[in-house]
């Protein structure tokens, strides 16, 4: 038994330790620098538009149209929504060969609400999770709000499903958060 839970834990911190290798590995200098200035979320970027990393995934989500959105793509509703002051685009996919792409957008100071200003969130946002599966379908699988702190540590807090709609509705119309 001793030497199961011995083999589980070295595999674990042999997965660990390769999964920060890679990841660190793959991220440019420029980032590393950023990075040590504060820890970001992985969706804040650091202009005042649109990320230009290109995502391939993304960009095939973006050309769909959402069941009960037939009047804009993904992408012309989520891409040209105004009341994000930075939008990005970032993909995953799992082993079972399901495609995610997320949209992670940061809103005006504006949206911050006193109380939240009070616990410390000097930035708050949406993460939107898409899926893609194999057959070409996309749907929306969770949001989430992102709440950037004044230490730099973002917190998070999950949108229950049936609240989503109201979310996308308001960004296909270019309309305030209520988030």
């Amino acid at each position: 038994m001793k030497r199961i839970t011995l083999l589980l834990v070295a595999g674990i911190l042999l997965t660990a330790i390769t999964a920060c290798t890679k990841k660190d590995a793959a991220v440019p200098v420029a980032e590393k620098k950023q990075e040590s200035q504060g820890n970001k979320y992985h969706g804040e970027s650091t202009d005042q538009g649109l990320a230009t990393v290109k995502t391939p995934t993304a960009d095939i989500l973006k050309k769909h149209k959402l069941g009960g959105y037939p009047q804009k793509t993904v992408g012309e509703a989520f891409d040209s929504y105004s009341k994000a002051v930075a939008k990005e685009w970032q993909e995953d996919i799992a082993k079972d060969g399901r495609y995610f792409v997320d949209y992670i957008c940061w809103l005006d100071e504006k949206a911050v609400l006193p109380a939240e200003k009070n616990a410390g969130v000097v930035k708050k946002g949406l993460d939107i999770k898409f899926v893609i599966q194999a057959s070409g379908e996309a749907y929306i699988s969770m949001a989430t709000k992102l709440f950037l702190k004044a230490d730099g540590k973002v917190q998070t807090e999950v949108i229950p499903l049936p609240n989503v709609p109201k979310i996308v509705e308001a960004i296909y119309n270019n309309r305030e958060l209520d988030i």
